[in-house]
């Protein structure tokens, strides 16, 4: 069993362009099991999608929401450890993934060939796990 403090955990959300469509859903499901086979310092890779909800019609339970109002895609990402990071940013799945199909997120400015992401490096600070 790995040690919470050597893991890296993150969130990682990538605004869409033009909302979700059947090739990117694909590709993202592909991408996440790619991984799943590929990376076995990835313990946990998930791949969300978001939509916002505005006023009195954000409700929970809504269920499926169209593709055309997605508005990001959320990774949720536990590695072994930096290493294991470090080879999935540069591994052929994820390199292969951004260079077919970053023209549907928005691209940082001041990285090019890279999503505009906002992500978050968490730190487990408690677990109900035993």
């Amino acid at each position: 069993m790995y040690m919470a403090n050597e893991q890296v955990h993150l969130i990682s959300r990538w605004p869409l362009r033009d909302g979700m469509t059947t090739e990117l859903r694909d590709a993202l499901v592909e991408l996440a099991a790619s991984v799943a086979a590929h990376e076995p310092g990835t313990l946990s890779y998930e791949v969300f999608l978001g939509a916002y909800a505005v006023g009195s019609s954000a409700t929970l339970g809504v269920g499926t929401l169209p593709d055309q109002i997605q508005r990001e895609v959320t990774f949720e990402e536990t590695y072994v450890d930096r290493a294991a990071f470090e080879a999935h940013l540069d591994g052929e799945t994820f390199k292969n993934f951004l260079a077919e199909r970053l023209h549907h997120f928005y691209e940082d400015p001041t990285a090019p060939g890279h999503p505009a992401a906002a992500t978050t490096f968490l730190t487990l600070l408690a677990t109900n796990e035993t």
